[in-house]
């Protein structure tokens, strides 16, 4: 009996340390994917104000392809 607790304790133990590498890892592209988003999105808003700093609306991949001829 004493055998049956002791493997019916290791295996949750297991399958806890399992479920919780998962969700760390699940947690970590989330925050990869939300940051990838909103520095995507920061870098669009600073290009349309620097643009409007300008005195005309440049659109993000005009104004990269402008600053990359300069």
């Amino acid at each position: 009996m004493s055998n049956t607790v002791v493997a019916v304790a290791v295996v949750l133990l297991l399958t806890s340390i399992v479920s919780v590498r998962v969700v760390n890892q699940h947690q970590r592209g989330v925050l990869v994917l939300l940051g990838r988003v909103t520095t995507l999105r920061g870098t669009d808003v600073a290009l349309v104000e620097t643009g409007r700093e300008q005195g005309a609306f440049v659109e993000p991949t005009m104004w990269r392809r402008h600053s990359e001829d300069i």
